[in-house]
């Protein structure tokens, strides 16, 4: 299918959103979908780059934090995290 116009044009002709990505910088298309009204559906990356926490999941929030006190692992996460943006 080719996309011709605006994006958001296309976007209104779906009726769900997925983004089936192995890595993804900052997940823009979903927001863009999102913005359109759609449902959307993502997939959890490898973590290389970032941590993720469920949401309110105070307790494993804070285990990061803690984690990422650490130099070694904050610089390795950090260095991934310039690489992939």
């Amino acid at each position: 299918m080719q996309v011709t116009g605006s994006i958001g044009n296309f976007l209104k002709t779906l009726d769900i959103f997925v983004l089936a990505s192995y890595v993804d910088g900052l997940g823009i298309s979903l927001l863009d979908a999102q913005a359109c009204g759609l449902p959307v559906i993502g997939c959890r990356v490898d973590g290389s780059n970032g941590v993720l926490v469920p949401s309110r999941g105070l307790k494993l929030l804070a285990d990061s934090i803690l984690i990422l006190l650490d130099d070694e692992k904050r610089n390795r996460l950090g260095g991934a995290a310039r690489i992939s943006v």
